[in-house]
């Protein structure tokens, strides 16, 4: 690129309307990149297809996510989720703030205390944004019900199904595995090898299985009366208000 020499900033080279500042690549090549890497099994995958090294696909993100940001208006948002993921060796969290009607991710914070999350909200989104948000989805952690509390007083909480069901899976195999201890003392092996079954959907259960467990979950074992409790609350998310 031409360079021009200034007298207060010392050398500089001549922004060109086809590429970023310090881009090695075209604006045209970086938006064809990200759509390889949108389509790709993984970003290894598309750095080989790209002919391109992990930096170089790094800085192509770094710069995409820049110019999206850039790009976004202070929109309406009813309806928000939060959840955390591991990442590094599993030792370590990061937060993700979510629109749930547009599908997509607003920010990311490392951490996942009360503090992580108060800042994730307050970053993602403008003072007249949070008081429009009219519902927020969550785990069961509580340091993120406590920032969701202060940061959006007026939004209800909302526990998602997946984190719901996995509770009640959790408390379906401890009913078992304390019954299961307890029988074997006395010799009784019914409930060996069946885990899967309490914890499947029924319809998955394969036939040859789905012929013991019909004896296992008609009986008078504790586990069975749990494992009715959670398939009854299955009907729950079907559940529609007609008033």
């Amino acid at each position: 690129m031409p360079r021009v020499r200034c007298e207060k900033h010392d050398v500089k080279s001549i922004r060109v309307p086809w590429a970023e500042k310090n881009s090695r690549f075209t604006l045209l090549f970086e938006a064809f990149a990200i759509r390889v890497l949108n389509a790709a099994h993984s970003v290894e995958e598309a750095r080989k297809l790209l002919g391109l090294n992990w930096h170089q696909v790094d800085a192509i993100k770094a710069r995409a996510v820049k110019r999206g940001l850039a790009r976004r208006q202070a929109t309406k948002i009813d309806c928000l989720g939060i959840d955390e993921k591991q990442f590094r060796s599993g030792h370590d969290s990061v937060s993700n703030l979510y629109d749930l009607t547009g599908g997509r991710v607003l920010d990311i914070v490392e951490g996942r205390t009360e503090n992580d999350c108060k800042q994730l909200i307050e970053q993602a989104l403008k003072p007249e944004q949070r008081a429009q948000v009219t519902a927020v989805a969550l785990d069961m952690w509580q340091a993120y019900a406590n920032a969701v509390s202060q940061a959006l007083p007026k939004a209800d909480i909302v526990h998602d199904r997946f984190h719901i069901s996995l509770h009640l899976n959790d408390a379906v195999d401890s009913v078992r595995r304390a019954e299961n201890k307890a029988l074997n003392k006395i010799g009784d092996n019914r409930l060996k090898g069946s885990r899967y079954c309490w914890l499947a959907n029924e319809e998955n259960i394969d036939k040859k299985r789905a012929e013991q467990f019909d004896v296992l979950k008609t009986s008078d074992l504790k586990v069975a009366r749990a494992w009715a409790i959670k398939e009854m609350f299955r009907g729950f998310w079907d559940y529609r208000y007609a008033g």
